[in-house]
């Protein structure tokens, strides 16, 4: 179940271009010092960023499933 979540908001979190990030957002209490992402916002909803210059493939793992992106 735990998974399922993890992936459902990293698919979200992937659709979600960095110009829709909420201009009320804030860094999480978590993040390492002076890092600004993930941020999280007043509706509980989260952004991130996924530096990866050199990828030649995404994909995310759903229900079981692997999705290119």
């Amino acid at each position: 179940m735990k998974s399922i979540a993890v992936s459902v908001f990293l698919l979200a979190a992937c659709a979600w271009s960095q110009a829709q990030v909420p201009m009320d957002s804030k860094p999480a209490s978590t993040n390492v010092m002076g890092s600004q992402y993930p941020r999280l916002s007043p509706d509980l909803s989260a952004s991130f960023r996924l530096k990866a210059p050199d990828a030649q493939k995404m994909q995310i793992h759903v229900g079981g499933a692997d999705y290119d992106m």
